[in-house]
């Protein structure tokens, strides 16, 4: 039996055999969606066959997100990106989405961009975790609130387990594993060893369910988040939500401070106005289902 049980890949892995893979001792994959601020060009181009393939091969995935955000409105942006790409796949996911932090020229503003990153995911209804290295999460991340921890400690990066971090949920011991259907010397591989976590905040996995005895009214997979109407005066989290996701959908410029004043009002017009729905001013129904989608 291999010693991995989970790899992580995007598009620069190129074409997988995800069978070959699953054959080959991978239980569980971390594939990534994207990277960078909501634009189509910096979708992972494999994502969408990669999860595909995967799940029909019966592999658990999970995803994560490469982050490049040095402020606050561009980690809002990064969060509306992976929320675009990921909602489809909703009740496919085993495993929490991760905020992978690596990129030197971010390391001074993680604990600005992380929390907010978090928190939209969180706020629709998901579990987050960040990756990084161990040398980041000693000396960069110490002062972040992070639920699960994916730690890159390769040690001499042979292709095999050394040294296991203290604590974490997922160890990537090497970049340069060999997987059959992946590649030979070129793979994440990685331990994961929290099999309790989820994809949905108070969801459960679904790999294991039969989607025909599902009770019609009740979907396991599924969270239901009370959402607030939103109108000019409003205060609190949700404000600061909206406000994120306003910066990253349309660079509304909005301070990011919960209070729904005459900016935010103008910039929900603004948003409406651009897809098409009634210019009201008012995060109702329609206007958190639209951007949340």
């Amino acid at each position: 039996m291999a010693t991995y049980n989970c790899i992580d890949v995007s598009e620069h892995n190129g074409s997988i055999d995800w069978n070959e893979a699953k054959a080959d001792g991978v239980e569980y994959a971390l594939i990534r969606c994207g990277f960078g601020k909501d634009y189509e060009s910096q979708d992972d181009k494999y994502f969408h066959i990669n999860i595909r393939d995967a799940l029909d091969a019966g592999v658990k995935v999970g995803v994560y997100f490469y982050s490049y955000a040095q402020s606050v409105d561009a980690a809002a942006s990064e969060a509306a990106h992976c929320l675009r790409l990921i909602e489809q796949y909703r009740d496919k996911l085993s495993l929490p989405v991760f905020y992978d932090v690596e990129e030197a020229n971010i390391e001074n503003y993680v604990e600005d961009t992380i929390p907010v990153f978090t928190k939209i995911l969180k706020d629709a209804g998901y579990n987050v975790g960040v990756y990084a290295t161990g040398y980041w999460f000693t000396h960069c991340l110490q002062y972040v609130a992070i639920d699960y921890l994916w730690v890159a400690y390769w040690g001499n990066d042979d292709g095999e387990p050394h040294t296991k971090p203290e604590y974490c949920d997922i160890w990537q011991y090497t970049s340069k594993g060999s997987v059959d259907g992946v590649g030979s010397r070129c793979v994440d591989c990685n331990i994961l060893y929290n099999e309790d976590m989820t994809a949905l905040i108070g969801g459960s996995d679904s790999s294991d369910e039969d989607t025909d005895d599902k009770d019609d009214d009740t979907d396991k997979n599924t969270v239901k988040v009370e959402l607030d109407i939103l109108r000019n005066g409003s205060r609190g989290g949700q404000v600061e939500t909206i406000q994120a996701l306003l910066n990253g959908f349309i660079d509304a410029n909005l301070v990011i401070d919960g209070i729904f004043g005459s900016k935010t009002e103008q910039a929900v017009r603004n948003y409406q106005r651009s897809r098409d729905l009634d210019v009201d001013g008012i995060v109702g129904v329609q206007t958190w289902t639209r951007i949340l989608k």
